[in-house]
């Protein structure tokens, strides 16, 4: 599933960046990517981070649940930091900015900011709040026009990172029996047919929240339970039913737009099994991740250059991969070596 992510990732770029890759081709005719939309990108990203959680916890570190955050540590910390290094020495005077802001702010609350932008972890709730002398109030994002919280984030779209790390502390429990991972959905399920009925179905409360994310890692982990119990071969005659049944619906799409999210997860079993031994297809899954975390430093690099919109979207795709291959060949590699190993002993205690 390599690909996708890293596809994934690219819609997310485009949509920060207000347009897409484009590619001249002859005369005036130019070759412009689609873009699925950022939000629904993340979303199959936390599917997808629901089926590897749930079978890395079941097939690798069952027997050692500290092995498995130091691994998930090491895996987000290292490139998220060295991010933010990035910026603080390409966009110095925004970074600068960001942190004499804070500095303003009441001790409780530059604590609460220094948390959120170096540690990650409840960066979401930053969506939810406005900063001012006299310290923290609600006041969400897209709902309310005085809304600043965000605005003190180095990196903004850290608050996905934190909403997956929340779900990682979580993901040992809801693992542990379908029903536990039924109540997960229910309640995922719930919250968003909740938040449609007493009327605020924005943008905070869809998405920029912990609990609108639990939808999207139960159907993933619920993906890893088909991959289980065999329904990952395009052979098994019970599964082809499976994916018929998934493109129909998906033919529905116009007219239930979210209906994807319920027929993306019958599809992981398939697309891990055929791709789970390809090494390009893991390659290009292991840049989505500094793909993600480097685009909005880059993003905001060519922002302060007044970069014509129509480009932009060309300029920091391209930038951000080369960025991201040298982060994962020169920085990720050589800790994932270390990370692997310090796994094993740690199991092995």
């Amino acid at each position: 599933m390599g690909v996708l992510r890293f596809v994934l990732a690219l819609f997310v770029i485009f949509s920060h960046a207000g347009s897409n890759l484009t590619i001249p081709l002859w005369g005036n005719h130019m070759f412009q990517m689609y873009n699925f939309g950022g939000r629904n990108a993340v979303g199959i990203f936390y599917i997808i981070s629901g089926f590897y959680m749930a079978m890395i916890l079941t097939e690798k570190y069952s027997k050692s649940l500290k092995s498995f955050y130091v691994s998930r540590a090491m895996r987000l910390f290292p490139t998220y930091w060295f991010s933010l290094l990035v910026g603080f020495i390409f966009i110095n005077s925004d970074f600068t900015r960001v942190m004499n802001m804070i500095t303003m702010l009441p001790f409780t609350t530059q604590i609460y900011y220094h948390v959120c932008n170096f540690m990650m972890i409840g960066s979401d709730t930053a969506y939810l709040v406005t900063a001012g002398w006299d310290g923290l109030h609600l006041d969400p994002f897209g709902v309310s026009e005085t809304h600043n919280g965000f605005s003190f984030l180095l990196n903004p779209p850290v608050f996905t990172i934190g909403i997956e790390m929340l779900f990682y502390i979580l993901c040992p429990l809801i693992i542990k029996s379908l029903r536990i991972t039924m109540s997960f959905l229910i309640f995922g399920l719930a919250y968003h047919l909740a938040i449609k009925y007493f009327g605020v179905n924005n943008l905070m409360y869809q998405y920029h929240l912990f609990p609108s994310s639990l939808l999207y890692f139960t159907l993933g982990i619920l993906a890893y339970r088909l991959y289980q119990r065999g329904y990952s071969s395009i052979d098994n005659k019970t599964y082809k039913y499976f994916l018929l049944f998934a493109f129909v619906l998906f033919l529905t799409e116009p007219l239930l737009p979210n209906l994807y999210l319920f027929i993306f997860p019958l599809f992981v079993p398939s697309l891990f099994q055929l791709t789970k031994h390809n090494k390009i297809d893991r390659f290009l899954g292991d840049l989505s991740y500094p793909l993600y975390m480097i685009h909005y430093i880059v993003l905001k690099f060519f922002w302060s250059y007044g970069t014509d919109v129509k480009w932009l979207g060309t300029y920091v795709t391209l930038c951000s991969i080369a960025m991201a291959v040298i982060i994962h060949w020169f920085l990720e590699r050589p800790v994932d070596k270390y990370r692997h190993n310090l796994a094993k002993r740690l199991q092995n205690k």
